[in-house]
């Protein structure tokens, strides 16, 4: 198990480094500049020269995405362009902030998901089944800018039971805090929810219609035993893979969330770094998603491994 997780960690680096590598190439072929959108239409030439040699602009591409990496593994993120400041200082504040959505979000989808699918599969081809493969379907249709916008018509404007909009740390109003994550919590899970319940339903149905279940069911083991612990067990490789993919998913959907809900999370930021071509903040924001979307990734692997011995060898 160690050389599986040891061979998995080495893969993950090496996919982080090209991750990298692309990411500044991208950033680096848009057009635009960035020096003279911060600076104005009234700057002149040699505040265009001097600021674009302050933020190293005036270098090779390739010294540029060096010294990137080096201040990462430093800790020296670069200074940001529209934000005149260190993005050290604004990166904190804005993960906790998104991860105070995310998470809550992915707790809700996992559970509320893999139950109703594990219910749709026992009871399949009956009413329950229907009720929940067509909720499911309506779940992953549905836009999550207009279930948006829908939850803020009926839930704060009409019904007045939530704020508009808005984030409050849980640090310090606990309760106002809960109450304005309620709905883009309820966002992000609902689709999830959906496609965790589709997933665990086809995994449950190829599971249950093998033999060990029915010898299980020869021997007298409640039927509850059978499907939690025998059925579900070996039904849980796709699921875990499901799960590696809905955390790169939830990451990506906080960006149209954010901004909906005014939330001051990293989406926000990336789009307001985008929309001013600052080239040093979106290529660290989009390592960071891309670490948690590759740590994720990692931790699945290492999760098949435990599942399915087989899977080492491999």
């Amino acid at each position: 198990m160690g050389r599986y997780i040891v061979k998995r960690v080495a893969q993950s680096v090496i996919v982080l480094l090209i991750v990298t590598l692309l990411i500044f190439l991208v950033m680096h072929s848009i057009p635009g500049n960035p020096i003279r959108l911060y600076l104005g239409d009234g700057a002149t030439t040699e505040q265009i020269e001097y600021y674009t040699e302050v933020f190293g602009f005036d270098q090779p591409v390739l010294v540029q995405y060096v010294k990137w990496l080096r201040g990462i593994v430093t800790g020296e993120w670069g200074r940001s362009i529209c934000f005149a400041t260190d993005i050290t200082t604004l990166l904190p504040d804005r993960i906790v902030a998104t991860l105070s959505v995310t998470i809550p979000s992915l707790v809700i989808s996992v559970i509320l998901g893999v139950l109703l699918g594990i219910i749709a599969a026992v009871k399949r081809n009956g009413w329950i089944d229907s009720l929940v493969s067509g909720c499911a379907n309506i779940g992953m249709a549905t836009p999550a800018f207009w279930l948006a916008i829908l939850f803020v018509y009926i839930l704060a404007l009409k019904c007045k039971l939530l704020p508009v909009q808005g984030y409050t740390p849980l640090t310090e109003d606990f309760t106002l805090g809960v109450r304005k994550l309620v709905m883009p919590v309820l966002v992000l899970s609902l689709g999830s929810i959906a496609y965790y319940a589709r997933q665990t339903r086809s995994a449950m149905l190829e599971v249950i219609n093998q033999d060990f279940i029915r010898t299980a069911r020869s021997k007298g083991l409640k039927e509850r035993t059978i499907m939690l612990v025998h059925a579900l067990h070996n039904a849980l490789i796709p699921l875990v893979t499901v799960l590696g993919m809905s955390i790169g998913n939830l990451l990506g959907g906080t960006v149209l969330v954010e901004q909906v809900f005014c939330i001051p999370g990293i989406g926000s930021l990336l789009l307001t770094a985008i929309l001013n071509v600052d080239y040093i903040l979106v290529q660290d924001i989009i390592l960071i998603m891309s670490l948690f979307a590759l740590g994720s990734n990692l931790i699945v692997d290492i999760l098949y491994g435990y599942i399915d011995p087989r899977i080492r060898v491999k």
